[in-house]
């Protein structure tokens, strides 16, 4: 969801643009029915000229023409998202939408008044700039209301997300920020990879990028003007890994298809994650170890082996291991204690050191071989973990989850509306 009002629109070239030229009066027709709605032809001729302006594509006959499906399919799901917040009698706050007029005229450092000018000398109703606020705002708060309950990010979620960047110490990690474009039918196939390529050629000619992502992405992170912040290999789309690795600061890619559409890429930075010294990291490990006999058999190794593995395989969870140790003969699992993973003895070392917490080592032979053992770590914190806000990542993976249900939620109405497009 939209972190901050201003990054919902950006006028970013509302003074730079020339005036739209003039037109002679088109007759008004139906654009598209929206259930019991209609957009109207200068609605839609109003959006593409404030799409062309917010984003600093050059206003040309060309550019409106690519854009119209995309435009088109926006001011749909707007409408979707009014209608919906409508039935459950959610409006925008005007004192919200006012300080969204407000911010968008102080970040291109004008005034609300010459804002309003540039759009009426571009020929777009002030209307056009005010119902998509209105409407992205109502679908904030209708997805808040609706939503918010269905999302707990639990202790463990928040441990594993924690245990994830542990991981990653010492892997490059790439600062990206991305504008996608939905291919909902194979019939849409060459126009989206047409409009893709004509975005990139525009943004090397200097196009705005974040501006062109806000107008057009119908990624969720279109709101945060496309940007989706560092992210490692294997967090996306393998097509777009194939072309990420290995891909320096400062670039733009070209489109890349993946199963959804097209997926315009700029890599911002690059950096290697901080690595921490595994052998600085303080744990707490179990162990459950079984003996054989003084003079073991096969059957004897078979069956040691079977029930180890059965425990490797199976158990998540120190409680767990606890109790399989109980169920297997074995008094308790013991405790090994909470240290310095270098201060353990080597064989726990190295069956320790890489495993997440909460799952079983392989099997490790002991004694000079008279038993056998496994360990789970259950709790893992490196020196420099107090430095992480576990408040900041349940947030963030909060956002994250919302974000997916009210794509979901946006897919289902769009689903079960009557639509029917006549441009």
């Amino acid at each position: 969801m939209p972190r901050k009002i201003c990054a919902l629109i950006v006028l970013a070239v509302i003074v730079a643009l020339a005036p739209a030229p003039g037109r002679s009066q088109d007759v008004e027709r139906i654009a598209a029915v929206v259930n019991e709605d209609v957009i109207s032809s200068s609605d839609l001729r109003a959006r593409l000229r404030l799409a062309l302006l917010a984003s600093g594509l050059p206003p040309t006959a060309e550019n409106e023409e690519s854009l119209r499906p995309q435009v088109m399919r926006q001011l749909i799901d707007e409408t979707l998202q009014r209608q919906e917040a409508e039935r459950f009698q959610i409006e925008a706050d005007p004192d919200e939408v006012e300080q969204a007029m407000e911010t968008i005229a102080s970040n291109n450092g004008i005034t609300r008044d010459q804002l309003l000018a540039g759009l009426e000398q571009n020929g777009i109703p002030d209307g056009t700039l005010l119902d998509q606020i209105r409407s992205t705002l109502a679908w904030r708060d209708l997805v808040r209301a609706r939503l918010m309950g269905e999302v707990n990010i639990s202790d463990e979620e928040i441990d594993e997300a924690i245990a994830q960047m542990n991981a990653n110490r010492g892997q490059p990690e790439y600062l990206l920020a991305e504008i996608f474009l939905a291919i909902d039918s194979p019939t849409q196939e060459t126009e989206v990879a047409e409009l893709a390529g004509q975005l990139v050629e525009e943004i090397q000619r200097g196009a705005n990028f974040a501006a062109i992502a806000q107008q057009f992405s119908q990624s969720p992170s279109s709101a945060a003007s496309g940007d989706i912040g560092w992210v490692m290999l294997g967090q996306l789309d393998p097509a777009i890994d194939q072309v990420l690795a290995g891909s320096g600061g400062g670039r733009l890619l070209q489109p890349i298809r993946t199963v959804g559409g097209y997926h315009i890429i700029v890599v911002r930075d690059t950096r290697i994650v901080a690595a921490s010294n595994p052998q600085d990291a303080t744990v707490q490990v179990y162990q459950l170890m079984l003996s054989l006999p003084a003079r073991p058999t096969q059957a004897d190794v078979d069956r040691i082996s079977g029930e180890l593995q059965g425990v490797t395989q199976t158990v998540r969870g120190c409680d767990q291991f606890g109790e399989r140790a109980q169920s297997l003969g074995v008094a308790d699992t013991l405790d090994l204690g909470t240290r310095r993973l270098g201060d353990f003895e080597p064989a726990v070392q190295s069956s320790v050191e890489t495993i997440p917490v909460g799952q079983p080592s392989q099997i490790v032979a002991l004694e000079g071989g008279q038993a056998a053992a496994i360990y789970m770590v259950c709790s893992r914190q490196f020196p420099d973990d107090a430095a992480i806000d576990r408040d900041e990542i349940a947030g963030s993976l909060a956002e994250e989850r919302i974000s997916m249900l009210a794509r979901r939620y946006l897919r289902d109405l769009r689903n079960a509306a009557y639509i029917d497009l006549r441009v």
